[in-house]
């Protein structure tokens, strides 16, 4: 691999998570961190009286794949680039791509660890180690840095902690706020396997060389609340700290024997020092307390408050009438400049659908053997029983509204592309029929492909005048406006697709509803020769699309490239319900499969070159 195509290669792992050109959603790094967990729980297993069975054939045939391996595979292009004495610009790229709007945490932490393993290069390798406090500034990426050099140094037989991540993690302790280390020590307790006592003793942390806050902190994760008190609360400069640990500090082992009036005390807290309250911040046994709900639900940040949907219907506080409020609560922090601000469109989707269609899927059935007498001796009879299945709860017209507001606004607030996009469109109705492949075959199928287009369209489109959007039909490409200015919402959208699809209808010699449309997206590039535009990105978003059209569409971008003497155009085919194609060789072209909550975001990288 040259170091050209290495670089490229690296900038798409830390965009899609994956160094093919095809996406498809899903959690790679995730998948290797549970295989190697599996892979340590079964040494410790005594196997000896296990019959071998299919099923523990293919357990052990899974258990055997070495993660440490496929993670190298994964991140194949750093040590690529440091080997030609581009080490620098690893480190470069990391630090640049850790601020954009988007980027895979998993992904860059995997490449900094990656880079740090590099064992003749010592001074990248103290550069790597430096970075983790900025790179990795939350628990769980801090975690997840420590778990990941343990997979990678198993290549080399090591345990990987070695003097430089011991120096790593003591910087990242003392680098923090002992304020925000009280809120990182309580709200991540354990993440991936790792507690903050283990990383701490692994470190060989000396608490004498820490300040008095930081020592207070540390001291309370090993010993406690009240034994940290007893040692420090006579001591200067450390009563406002122990006041704020006494209210952060709930005992998770309690279950439900907690009072209502603590956890409420402790998200207020959170809230007063910290600015929002998280999920994480909240005992899951106490979210089933409409009390709860009433004083924290105006608190929580946007990704927890999107979350808090499915929470609420699950526990049905927003169908009792001594609940109806909370519905109102939710209605009024949707619409909070904040909430618009900060939302992602295509998570609002995913939610409003999960609420509207709880379970659409069949019961899953578990079988049971029993045994039992027959007059020829002893049989086994299997019984089914349901389990897991989600109740469909009457779904809230206030909440419904207040999301599809949400979705409307937080894409028109949403930061478009620069340069010049053309989204084409398929408008042909079995869009609005056919679901979306979203990597899960359980929750979230609901959101159809007419549906992840238009929050698409809206997302990367909507209210600039700088893209087009088109919608494909069987006789041509038709242009659809949507108004500057204005919140256009989905619905709206929608229609546009539907009145362009009758028009075309009629136009037809011979109407078969039923039959697929054979698009194609040579118009819009003989459009854009027309028109003399320079389009940077040509994106074709459509339920169902094979190889064929892949390749055709790939013909024409090469053929409009050739001919229209400016900087060379781009291709994204997605295909919405797709999850059986394959990645094109071509550099300028990029093909996806499935929607997800990522999809605008990695469309809008790809447009602007991030990758």
């Amino acid at each position: 691999m040259a170091a050209e195509d290495a670089l490229c290669s690296l900038k798409r792992l830390l965009i899609t998570g994956s160094n093919s050109k095809l996406y498809s959603g899903g959690h790679v790094i995730h998948t290797m961190i549970e295989w190697y967990n599996a892979n340590e729980k079964r040494k410790f297993i005594d196997r000896s009286s296990e019959k071998e069975t299919p099923e523990t054939r293919q357990k052990d045939a899974l258990r055997s794949v070495d993660p440490s391996k496929a993670l190298l595979d994964l991140a194949n292009m750093v040590p690529i680039l440091i080997s030609e004495g581009k080490g620098d610009l690893v480190l470069e790229t990391l630090k640049e791509y850790a601020k954009l709007q988007y980027f895979d945490k998993e992904a860059l932490v995997l490449c900094l660890v990656v880079a740090a393993k590099q064992p003749d290069q010592k001074n990248l390798v103290t550069k790597c180690y430096s970075l983790v406090k900025e790179l990795c500034p939350t628990t769980y990426m801090f975690f997840l840095f420590i778990q990941l050099s343990e997979i990678i140094s198993k290549a080399n037989d090591k345990t990987g902690w070695g003097r430089g991540l011991r120096r790593a993690v003591n910087y990242w302790y003392r680098s923090k706020d002992p304020k925000q280390l009280a809120l990182e020590v309580t709200r991540y307790r354990s993440v991936l396997g790792w507690e903050h006592k283990d990383v701490i003793k692994l470190a060989h942390i000396r608490m004498n060389d820490l300040c008095m806050g930081t020592q207070v902190v540390l001291h309370y994760v090993f010993t406690g609340l009240e034994k940290t008190k007893e040692v420090y609360e006579t001591k200067e400069n450390t009563g406002e700290l122990l006041e704020l640990l006494t209210a952060l500090n709930i005992d998770e082992k309690l279950g439900s024997n907690f009072k209502t009036e603590t956890v409420i005390n402790k998200g207020q807290k959170v809230h007063e020092n910290y600015g929002k309250v998280s999920f994480h911040d909240i005992p899951s046994q106490s979210l089933k307390s409409s009390e709860v709900w009433s004083h924290l639900l105006e608190k929580f940040d946007h990704d927890s408050l999107l979350a808090s949907v499915g929470r609420l219907s699950k526990s049905n506080l927003l169908n009792e009438p001594s609940s109806y409020f909370l519905a109102d609560i939710l209605k009024d922090q949707f619409a909070t400049d904040d909430c618009i601000k900060d939302t992602n469109p295509s998570a609002a989707l995913l939610t409003l659908h999960a609420y509207t269609h709880p379970s659409k899927f069949p019961d899953r059935l578990k079988e049971e053997k029993k045994m039992i007498d027959t007059a020829h001796g002893l049989a086994v009879r299997k019984m089914t029983s349901n389990i897991n299945v989600r109740r469909n709860a009457e779904a809230s017209g206030v909440v419904i509204k207040a999301l599809n507001k949400l979705v409307a606004q937080a894409a028109q607030q949403r930061r478009k592309p620069d340069g010049c996009m053309a989204l084409c469109i398929n408008v042909h109705h079995q869009m609005t029929t056919s679901t979306v492949w979203a990597n899960n075959p359980e929750g979230k199928g609901e959101v159809t492909a007419g549906q992840a287009a238009v929050v698409t369209a809206l997302t990367l489109a909507g209210g600039s005048s700088q893209h087009t959007v088109f919608g494909l039909t069987k006789d041509g490409l038709k242009s659809i406006e949507i108004p500057q200015g204005e919140c256009l919402m989905m619905e709206d959208l929608i229609k546009k697709f539907k009145d362009v699809r009758e028009h075309s209808h009629k136009t037809e010699e011979k109407k078969e509803p039923g039959a697929p449309w054979n698009i194609s997206v040579e118009g819009v590039f003989k459009w854009a020769q027309e028109n003399s535009k320079a389009v940077n990105t040509f994106v074709i978003l459509t339920n169902k699309v094979d190889q064929d059209f892949i390749k055709g569409a790939v013909e024409e971008l090469t053929s409009y490239n050739k001919n229209s003497g400016r900087d060379r155009s781009r291709l994204i085919v997605c295909g919405l319900s797709c999850k059986t194609l394959k990645a094109e060789s071509n550099d300028d072209v990029f093909v996806m499969q499935g929607f997800g909550k990522n999809t605008p975001s990695i469309i809008q990288a790809f447009h602007e070159k991030h990758f």
